[in-house]
């Protein structure tokens, strides 16, 4: 009877933290596909192509901004105990340093590119909204076990985008205007963030504590540190997104703006279902860290993923005809089969997520990174191969394929290896 309570104690605190960020990331996700849905219905499918590839170049720059650092930051502040303000004050620090450095090199970058104006002015709008993203301090709440706060602060800056869109973005003429309300969005989000904190990382008493936790620390420690998981996120950001960036170099912009159409509908419950693995990386590390019960939690969480994200994807694809023109219109109406396919990737993707959660509590990451830049590689290949011919149906099956090629990696190299 013990062991059971113990089993099944931390399933309970992972589902309390997932219930109360949950609840919050739902709203704030929710409010984000609204503003989706309205800019694609408002510009139409090609321009709302030319936001998609902006915005998967984002992916790729916050990415790298990061520095993998938000998610060692999790963890390193759920164990600092009395340092923990230090700590992640040092890291929003040294992360919102890094934003800067590479939004002034994207913005060059894509000055000497000389695009269209309208390009330009979208894709260097886009490229500004990592610096305000990089200071946000969403993922040091969790490290601190707010979770309430870190689903209000993705309400608020959600809302405030979505707001800004119903007012001011009525046709393609306002397309620039879509990353200019999200930046605004972000950077009022950042703001109350940290009043909210009572911590102000750039002057006073937590700023001075945060400088001298970096020091004692060593930036170069703490980059070497989160570089394993910025490289395990690149791949897993490739695995997501470089079938829109291959579609716009293969394709062009109407056919990436259907396939960004579908890929929103899965993204929405995938969004979700982070709330859960959010919730149960400073559970599982502390579980690990005592030795207790870390892997029958997996065990059941695997399971839970399994059966939810299956029951998302029969109803989705039994539904996606009337889904997409009911959201986009009859405009959209050939992203259907794509949204068919593409359905079946969120069971996997939930599985892979609880799975690479587990292994980072475990301190295993360097393992991960292997197996996720080989299925990152192998999407890029096929997509490569097959899009020239098959367009966007063949990146949705890429997806797939992909998801299935780095599950089976997991189970039959990382889960019969254990440590």
């Amino acid at each position: 009877m013990a062991r059971r309570a113990a089993a099944v104690s931390p399933l309970r605190r992972i589902a309390r933290y997932s219930l109360t960020l949950f609840s919050g990331d739902a709203a704030s996700r929710v409010l984000l596909f609204l503003f989706t849905v309205w800019v694609a219905r408002r510009v139409g499918p090609t321009p709302f192509g030319l936001l998609t590839f902006a915005q998967a170049v984002l992916g790729y720059l916050l990415l790298v901004s990061d520095g993998g650092l938000a998610t060692y930051g999790v963890r390193e502040v759920s164990a600092a105990g009395a340092a923990r303000r230090p700590a992640w004050v040092g890291i929003t620090q040294l992360r919102s340093a890094l934003a800067l450095a590479l939004v002034v090199v994207a913005l060059a970058v894509v000055a000497l590119a000389r695009p269209a104006p309208l390009t330009a002015a979208v894709m260097s709008a886009m490229l500004a909204l990592a610096l305000p993203l990089g200071m946000l301090p969403d993922w040091a709440c969790r490290g601190l076990g707010r979770m309430g706060l870190a689903a209000g602060l993705g309400v608020l800056q959600s809302a405030l985008a979505l707001g800004a869109v119903l007012l001011l973005v009525h046709g393609p003429g306002q397309l620039v205007v879509v990353p200019l309300a999200r930046f605004a969005a972000a950077a009022v989000t950042v703001v109350a963030a940290f009043v909210l904190l009572r911590a102000n990382p750039w002057w006073g008493a937590a700023a001075r504590e945060g400088r001298a936790w970096l020091r004692r620390q060593g930036v170069a420690r703490l980059l070497r540190s989160g570089a394993f998981l910025l490289s395990a996120n690149a791949a897993v950001l490739a695995v997501n997104n470089a079938d829109a960036l291959l579609l716009k170099l293969l394709k062009d912009d109407q056919v990436v703006g259907l396939y960004g159409s579908a890929y929103r509908i899965i993204q929405l419950p995938m969004a979700a279902f982070y709330a859960l693995t959010a919730s149960a990386l400073p559970v599982l590390t502390q579980l690990e860290r005592e030795g207790a019960g870390a892997r029958s939690t997996v065990r059941r969480l695997v399971a839970l993923a399994a059966g939810g994200g299956l029951l998302v994807a029969v109803l989705l694809w039994l539904l996606r005809g009337p889904v997409i023109h009911l959201l986009y219109g009859r405009e959209y109406a050939a992203a259907g089969g794509a949204l068919g396919v593409l359905a079946f990737a969120i069971p996997l993707d939930f599985v892979v997520s609880v799975k690479g959660v587990s292994y980072i509590a475990r301190g295993r990451e360097k393992e991960v990174l292997g197996y996720v830049a080989a299925a990152a590689a192998a999407n890029v290949l096929a997509n490569l191969a097959l899009i020239p011919r098959f367009g966007m149906m063949a990146a949705a099956w890429t997806t797939v394929g992909t998801y299935v090629l780095l599950l089976g990696s997991y189970v039959l190299f990382l889960d019969a290896r254990r440590t």
